[in-house]
């Protein structure tokens, strides 16, 4: 709805076909909102707690196959209270939040 429909006028009298007007018009000027949407959503799923916390009873049974990272921060944080532990899987998780949120970025974002 943000698009301006003139431009789709424009490309429909400079004789595109349908699936040309997507890729050169709609889906370059939906390019910010869609990096967006993807970067939001892979932090929502690295940060994922509180369906597999409830699911499992916070054991990520069977044989740990659903323990997410926040999870397995959450045992060292709320059992064994080894802060230290705690405070490296932060860091460790802020870190390859921000490398693949890099990646995205910039894989989405190339200049022709």
């Amino acid at each position: 709805m943000g698009i301006d429909q003139d431009l789709f006028e424009a490309a429909n009298l400079d004789g595109a076909s349908s699936l040309q007007t997507f890729f050169k018009v709609t889906l370059p000027l939906l390019m910010p909102i869609l990096v967006y949407t993807i970067i939001t959503a892979m932090i929502g799923g690295l940060q994922m707690f509180d369906v597999p916390q409830v699911l499992t009873k916070g054991k990520g049974m069977p044989d740990r196959t659903s323990m997410t990272l926040v999870m397995y921060l959450n045992n060292y944080l709320g059992g064994s209270k080894n802060y230290g532990m705690s405070g490296a899987i932060s860091v460790i998780i802020f870190i390859i939040t921000g490398i693949l949120s890099l990646f995205v970025f910039r894989t989405l974002n190339k200049k022709d």
